[in-house]
């Protein structure tokens, strides 16, 4: 996962987060980390010379070479420019300009040398344009530039795609949920040996089989879980906690990645499976890390087609 950067806006009372792109400005991205070793502060000012608004912060710093071309930048760009025997008083400084809107870019603002696309914003891109209108309307303003230190096991932080629960009877819970809550509809699956390729059980080749309802509500996705046969994480935290809230999943586009991200921290993967899609993809990965983060979480990247549904309740969805 790229390093990542926080922009905040005391004055706006606002928090960015923007990734470096260290394979497009490898150089520029490696300066711009030593920089914030530790924080530093420095003011934002507008300009409008460009032909879209930028917003940019100068300091002092080396001189860099042209990485890439920052005026085809989309919004949320973090643009790093030279200032270098442009602007008097600006003499050998730089400045991180801040592009909030598409815009003709085809030639540097007056005055101004090209300099190279460090960062893109990856959150709050509403609040980065709430402070171009408070700058726009009230002048210059402090902004705290700092690292964001990278996190052990960063999937975290992109939020629940899942809750999943085991249930001792799928079929009557289903019907609970969509007769007394009206949630549905559902989408039932048997697996296994097929449809999955492989199926591990705390690192040894399993034959355990269960049955899974799956219902999406706004973004979450419900999964209800019923062992079948075999010993599996379902029936281990049934012997321990009964039945009830059994993980949280987050989704990851890269397994491998994730699986070693976990490993390296010592965390040990409890249950996996892969190839349940159509196409032979799709990969899930329970964790174990209950003990140290008070539940199981779920590492999950979804198939990209999915095999047909057992069947659907109700019928007529």
């Amino acid at each position: 996962m790229a390093r990542q950067i926080r922009l905040i806006f005391p004055r706006s009372r606002i928090e960015v987060t923007a990734a470096l792109l260290e394979n497009d400005a490898s150089k520029t991205c490696q300066y711009i980390w030593q920089v914030l070793e530790q924080p530093i502060e420095v003011e934002i000012e507008i300009d409008h010379s460009s032909g879209d608004d930028l917003v940019f912060a100068t300091f002092r710093a080396p001189e860099l070479t042209s990485e890439n071309t920052p005026f085809s930048s989309t919004p949320g760009n973090l643009l790093f420019f030279d200032f270098s025997n442009t602007s008097p008083g600006r003499e050998n400084g730089y400045t991180v300009g801040i592009c909030y809107r598409q815009g003709a870019k085809d030639h540097p603002p007056s005055g101004w040398i090209a300099g190279n696309v460090f960062a893109t914003v990856t959150q709050n891109l509403e609040g980065l344009q709430q402070v171009l209108r408070d700058v726009t309307e009230k002048g210059p303003q402090p902004l705290r530039l700092e690292r964001i230190t990278p996190a052990q096991l960063p999937w975290l932080r992109e939020g629940i795609i899942q809750v999943g629960i085991v249930v001792k009877d799928l079929d009557q819970v289903v019907e609970n949920y969509w007769n007394r809550c009206g949630i549905g509809p559902w989408r039932f699956y048997n697996y296994g040996k097929p449809p999955l390729q492989v199926n591990i059980y705390r690192g040894q080749p399993s034959e355990c089989r269960f049955r899974i309802a799956l219902c999406w509500i706004g973004p979450l996705c419900i999964e209800l879980m019923e062992p079948v046969e075999g010993e599996s994480v379902y029936t281990e935290f049934i012997k321990k906690h009964g039945y009830g809230l059994h993980h949280l999943a987050v989704k990851v586009e890269d397994m491998p990645t994730a699986i070693a991200q976990a490993a390296s921290v010592g965390v040990k993967i409890l249950q996996e499976g892969s190839g349940y899609g159509l196409d032979g993809s799709g990969h899930y990965a329970y964790l174990d890390t209950e003990e140290t983060l008070g539940m199981i979480f779920e590492l999950l990247q979804f198939p990209q087609v999915r095999i047909p549904p057992e069947k659907v309740y109700p019928a007529d969805s």
